[in-house]
């Protein structure tokens, strides 16, 4: 039997992501905020403070996010990696959430 399955939006993945991520994964995160670098629609760049790079890929249509750094390969779940990509994301959607609110404000005023 085929269900329909509502799309998620970002928000709702990224939010989905650091719900199912214990605690001490997410404190790992923090340390990644600032070395995030969007290369493209849903692509990220995450980089260590020795220099190694990992890509965090967000799939909308499937809801699904990836990463290519091992401990996500080896199946234990979201990384740091994406963690932090999730954090900066959220913060982002809810500024340009506010932002469009306040210009809206303004116009009906």
């Amino acid at each position: 039997m085929d269900h329909l399955v509502a799309k998620m939006s970002e928000y709702e993945i990224w939010s989905k992501v650091l719900r199912e991520t214990p605690l001490r994964v997410r404190r790992r995160a923090s340390g990644y905020l600032d070395r995030v670098k969007q290369i493209g629609k849903s692509e990220w760049l995450v980089w260590s403070a020795k220099g190694e790079r990992y890509t965090v890929r967000l799939e909308l249509e499937e809801g699904e996010v990836s990463c290519t750094c091992m401990y996500f390969a080896e199946g234990k779940g979201y990384c740091k990696h994406i963690n932090a990509v999730a954090s900066r994301r959220l913060v982002e959607l809810s500024s340009a959430l506010a932002e469009k609110q306040l210009r809206a404000r303004k116009i009906r005023q």
